[in-house]
């Protein structure tokens, strides 16, 4: 695996941890079928494709100022 290849899987890795952490703080138990689907990910397109679910369930339990901030979070490491 070169660099690049690494750095990449790096990236997908810390994404995937950010999105299921903060989307089991801020749903709980909730989270169970959102997680379900986050695991199904393999690449930073699959996750970029979760992000609308991910805000509109976060945006459920916290504040707006919080989920856009969590989105933009997200959204970096994507990126």
């Amino acid at each position: 695996m070169d660099a690049a290849d690494e750095l990449t899987l790096a990236r997908f890795r810390a994404a995937k941890a950010f999105i299921n952490e903060t989307i089991v703080d801020a749903l709980g138990v909730r989270a169970f079928l959102f997680t379900l689907k986050l695991e199904r990910c393999s690449t930073r397109a699959d996750l970029a494709a979760l992000l609308p679910n991910y805000e509109k369930a976060i945006r459920k339990f916290r504040g707006e100022a919080e989920t856009k901030l969590l989105v933009e979070r997200a959204n970096e490491l994507l990126s």
